[in-house]
């Protein structure tokens, strides 16, 4: 049985609109790393951490583990201290693959 689909073997697509209600949350910190966009949207520490973090216009599904830190699913059995550090391991760990939106659990 195969896990979830997270990437395409394509090069880095250019920024898409795929990210659902997060386009219209205020952006807190974005950046081009390794020609990957990354956006950050706000986190208010109550509601679903989806759709707060995007690649390339993508919602990276990320969630807060007990400790404070975040997981993503693409880096699903290692945790990071920031959403940003979460965000660029991902790029790092997808390299020219393409994210592709996936399901996240509240």
């Amino acid at each position: 049985m195969a896990g979830p689909a997270v990437a395409t073997t394509q090069g880095a697509p250019a920024a898409s609109m795929e990210c659902a209600g997060s386009c219209h949350r205020s952006p807190v910190f974005s950046e081009v790393y390794k020609g990957r966009a990354i956006l950050i949207t706000a986190d208010d520490g109550k509601s679903s951490l989806c759709d707060h973090v995007l690649i390339d216009g993508v919602a990276l599904s990320v969630h807060r583990l007990a400790d404070g830190g975040y997981y993503s699913l693409v880096n699903a059995y290692q945790s990071f201290p920031t959403l940003r550090a979460t965000a660029e391991a991902a790029v790092d760990s997808l390299g020219g693959a393409r994210l592709l939106p996936a399901p996240c659990a509240d």
